[in-house]
């Protein structure tokens, strides 16, 4: 009965989820830092469009196939993401309010982690965590020619090389350049961002998504009570 009953919602709402990956690497390719106003302002330029062909395919598939079972155009009114398309994209608004659309939820972000490191990108809408760190693997005895880093207490063997995020790895490939101060990546990492323009960037897209958005803002282990909570109360003051 319970897989009945998800199965007829399935196919009564037409639920979809198109997402994006890569949000940090495509900011730094443009040559910006993740936190600034033009950042921000192209993103929103860009979730837009993509907001906009989400919901023109979702119109056109409405007037060959039919809206979602429960398609009101009363109802639609009332919502504050409805009331968005009718301020930022009137004539897709128009078109909705006519023929209805297919799909009654269409958009999401999600973490994308596995897919991510799939495709050697940064994840969802997450910045970079680190652009490079240290890692280690200790040798063993088929090891006997490889470079010895240093050994420890127990006498083990261990091996050190340095692992940078995939596209500044490109990026020094492409330019020759070893300074990663001077990459595009250069401030833009988890631990060096504004926070309050990292919420800021979250809006901008949340504004143009149906569902919620999976997130995480990291935050240094001494951070205040004080902090925490404004970056609470300004993300809901966001719409978030």
């Amino acid at each position: 009965e319970t897989w009945e009953l998800l199965l007829k919602t399935g196919k009564d709402g037409r639920r979809t989820g198109l997402g994006f990956t890569a949000l940090a690497d495509m900011v730094a390719a443009l040559g910006m830092a993740i936190d600034s106003d033009e950042a921000i302002a192209k993103v929103e330029e860009i979730m837009k469009e993509k907001c906009r062909a989400e919901f023109d395919s979702s119109i056109d598939m409405s007037l060959t196939r039919g809206s979602f079972i429960g398609f009101d155009a009363e109802i639609e009114k009332t919502s504050e993401f409805v009331q968005m398309l009718e301020k930022e994209l009137p004539d897709v608004y128009t078109r909705m309010m006519e023929h209805g659309r297919r799909n009654i939820s269409i958009s999401t972000v999600a973490p994308t982690g596995t897919l991510s490191m799939l495709a050697q990108t940064s994840s969802g809408i997450e910045p970079v965590f680190m652009t490079h760190y240290k890692r280690r693997r200790k040798l063993n005895e088929q090891d006997r020619k490889a470079k010895v880093d240093f050994i420890d207490d127990s006498g083990d063997k261990w091996q050190e090389f340095t692992v940078y995020h995939h596209n500044l790895k490109k990026w020094m490939e492409i330019t020759g350049e070893t300074d990663i101060s001077k990459s595009p990546y250069s401030g833009s990492t988890a631990s060096e961002i504004d926070w309050a323009k990292r919420v800021e960037m979250q809006a901008v897209v949340q504004k143009y998504i149906t569902h919620s958005i999976s997130s995480t803002i990291n935050l240094p282990n001494d951070v205040s009570l004080e902090k925490v909570s404004a970056i609470y109360m300004d993300s809901w003051k966001k719409g978030l």
